[in-house]
């Protein structure tokens, strides 16, 4: 894993995919296809929304 330096919460962190209820809800709908989109999703530093 590749660690960044995030400049909203200005230290050196791991980016992470967020999963969520919105995810699991479009993977059901969709017939499960919604799953190959997963891997494509944009990874973002959860610490530095979470103190937003």
């Amino acid at each position: 894993m590749a660690v960044k330096y995030c400049t909203l919460c200005q230290r050196n962190v791991t980016p992470k995919r967020k999963i969520g209820v919105g995810t699991l809800i479009g993977v059901f709908f969709t017939g499960f296809i919604w799953v190959l989109f997963i891997p494509f999703y944009k990874k973002d530093v959860l610490y530095a929304w979470a103190t937003n």
